[in-house]
């Protein structure tokens, strides 16, 4: 591992990435809703199905 992305590692918490995009995810996902893009079901269908998918990936399912 480079040292430049050992620094990185070790200077940004977890927490904070994952704060960060879930914030995109949120911001974005009211963008499409409030453009009239979707309707609010697709995109809380979309936002469930992509949860589910992200948990089985952090669990190593698939």
């Amino acid at each position: 591992m480079s040292t430049a992305v050992g620094f990185m590692a070790v200077a940004i918490p977890v927490w904070s990435l994952i704060a960060a995009m879930a914030t995109v995810t949120l911001c974005t996902s009211w963008a499409r809703v409030h453009a009239g893009a979707h309707f609010p079901s697709d995109v809380l269908a979309g936002l469930v199905g992509g949860a589910a998918l992200g948990a089985l990936v952090a669990l190593q399912l698939i």
